[in-house]
């Protein structure tokens, strides 16, 4: 079962592995969205169809979840300091792109913290959250996070 001091304990493991220099982890494969956050989206309920999240954690300890409106009962059930949930969907106009609109949300989040280094997923993120940022900040150390989460898992 996983637990919130279970995913603070891997979040710190975490950290530990990461070079000083990377300040922010992007994180949105779902085995990892649920290892670090306790964030699953039933793959059974229509409304999580398509769906995604981003987890971004920072070294300061923060832990934000982005996931749209309709994903609100399993974001609530995650272990995060913050929730973002941008407006996907409200049954009376036709729903945007799912994973623009999940892109969008993480890339403004970025945009407002400017990282000074960013740890990524690099065979799982989509592009779209990471086009604004690496544009505003071409110098922005980036690190895979692959290998480290193979060793911690």
């Amino acid at each position: 079962m996983i637990t919130e001091q279970g995913c603070l304990a891997r979040r710190a493991a975490l950290w530990q592995r990461l070079p000083a220099t990377i300040d922010t982890a992007l994180i949105t494969a779902r085995p990892h969205l649920m290892y670090f956050a306790g964030f699953e989206a039933s793959a059974t309920v229509f409304n999580s169809q398509e769906s995604g999240a981003a987890l971004l954690l920072t070294r300061q300890g923060e832990a934000v979840l982005i996931a749209d409106n309709v994903q609100e009962p399993f974001s609530r059930a995650a272990f995060v300091t913050e929730r973002v949930e941008p407006l996907w969907y409200r049954c009376v106009e036709a729903a945007p792109h799912r994973g623009a609109l999940l892109a969008q949300a993480t890339a403004e989040w970025l945009k407002s913290r400017a990282p000074a280094g960013l740890a990524i997923e690099r065979s799982q993120v989509p592009w779209g959250m990471l086009e604004d940022i690496l544009r505003r900040q071409p110098g922005l150390g980036m690190h895979d996070l692959d290998p480290e989460l193979r060793e911690l898992r």
